[in-house]
């Protein structure tokens, strides 16, 4: 195959590279170690004791928010007011979500620590400088949306809202149940509550970046490899049948699926670092969804609960449809290999080349690639049906049993 050891040269120094070392120094929780002693104590930085701090409080918080949660439920079991009963658990669970999240992304740093070295190691296909400039734009772009967004919701949840409502304090009430507004700890319960969400952000951030960045990558990748070996099979069937070319065909057949290979295996690792927090906000997205379905059916909507259920419901939502978007560009990239596979002419490869064509065809068409949700199951078009079938369904249920 031409010019194939120009296609597989490391690109070392490109935009895509510096915008990753850029995430590299912003996501602070890549500075706490994962073991913590009485020795490393004593050799780390000040910024590093005071890191590992802060993780310890923010590992309290969602123990505290699990248990204002389960008071809330235990006061409101018998209680008349149902449908601003289960607004307030809902904003208590998103609440309770937003710390869950900081904590996965802490317990997975080690996980993103390999991400990030095994991309550092990894030879890209495409050198084209224009190619890793977009990736540089996107991430920027999805950074300052992101950054924006989460200021946005956290300046309109905790200030804007509870000042338009009839009750000002509405909100603020929920955050700092069970404590009451003349209780000397309604303060610092607020205090509390912002400076958690401020922390979970800061974390948060980079890492949804570094997710958005490598699902692009991936997309292009697999896209680009297929370009190549769309243009491996057409050399192959123009070429005259000379023995010296055999091997060099068969070489870079055998390269190609190599490539495939790494990639997949790069894209295994970046599983193991997201699927967690994926599938959480999928599935408070899915409660969430559920929860207003129910909620419209049995006419328990207010003015009050039901805005405070529409803002997450609608962020949630713009995560989600780019997410299972990325996972169906993702795993059709990675499966329109098998056309062109049946379409390659096998009499001028090797033996060696056409049983590693063999097993790469197999493990095309009996597996799932592409963004896995929780190790539970591959994003793909099937399973997207599933899930828009399932709050369908749940819908149609809801409304025929109403009361």
């Amino acid at each position: 195959m031409e010019n194939t050891s120009l296609l597989l040269k490391a690109v070392k120094e490109t935009s895509l590279n510096e915008y990753i070392q850029k995430l590299k120094h912003v996501a602070i929780v890549r500075y706490v170690p994962s073991k913590f002693n009485l020795e490393i104590w004593k050799n780390s930085t000040l910024k590093t004791r005071m890191l590992y701090l802060c993780l310890l409080g923010l590992y309290l918080v969602p123990l505290i928010d699990n248990f204002r949660i389960a008071w809330f439920i235990v006061e409101h079991l018998l209680s008349n007011d149902g449908g601003d009963a289960l607004a307030k658990f809902l904003v208590m669970f998103i609440k309770l979500f937003s710390t869950t999240t900081a904590l996965i992304i802490i317990w997975k740093r080690d996980d993103i620590n390999h991400l990030l070295q095994e991309y550092e190691d990894y030879v890209p296909l495409h050198q084209d400088e224009r190619f890793m400039e977009k990736y540089y734009k996107f991430g920027m772009r999805y950074l300052k949306s992101n950054v924006c967004l989460n200021f946005l919701s956290c300046f309109v949840f905790q200030l804007i809202f509870p000042v338009v409502f009839q009750d000002p304090l509405y909100l603020l009430d929920i955050l700092t149940f069970p404590v009451l507004r003349d209780s000397n700890l309604y303060l610092l319960m607020l205090i509390i509550s912002f400076l958690s969400s401020i922390f979970s952000l800061f974390i948060y951030l980079p890492y949804i970046a570094i997710e958005g960045i490598f699902e692009s990558f991936f997309i292009d990748e697999y896209n680009y490899l297929s370009e190549i070996f769309r243009n491996f099979i057409h050399q192959q069937g123009n070429r005259k049948h000379m023995l010296e070319e055999h091997a060099n065909r068969s070489e870079g057949l055998i390269e190609l699926i190599n490539q495939h290979a790494k990639l997949c295996r790069l894209l295994n690792i970046a599983n193991k670092v997201f699927q967690f927090l994926t599938a959480v906000i999928l599935f408070l997205h899915m409660i969430n969804l559920c929860a207003i379905a129910y909620e419209l059916s049995n006419n328990l909507v207010t003015a009050k609960s039901y805005t405070f259920q529409i803002a997450p419901a609608a962020m949630s939502a713009t995560f989600c449809v780019c997410r299972l978007y990325s996972g169906i560009k993702i795993n059709d990239s990675a499966h329109q290999l098998v056309d062109h596979i049946y379409a390659m002419p096998l009499h001028d490869l090797s033996h060696e080349a056409i049983i590693k064509l063999s097993f790469f065809l197999h493990r095309l068409t009996s597996e799932q690639i592409g963004i896995s949700i929780g190790g539970c199951f591959v994003i793909n078009p099937a399973s997207v049906l599933t899930l828009i079938g399932s709050i369908i369904t749940y819908s149609i249920v809801a409304y025929q049993t109403r009361s």
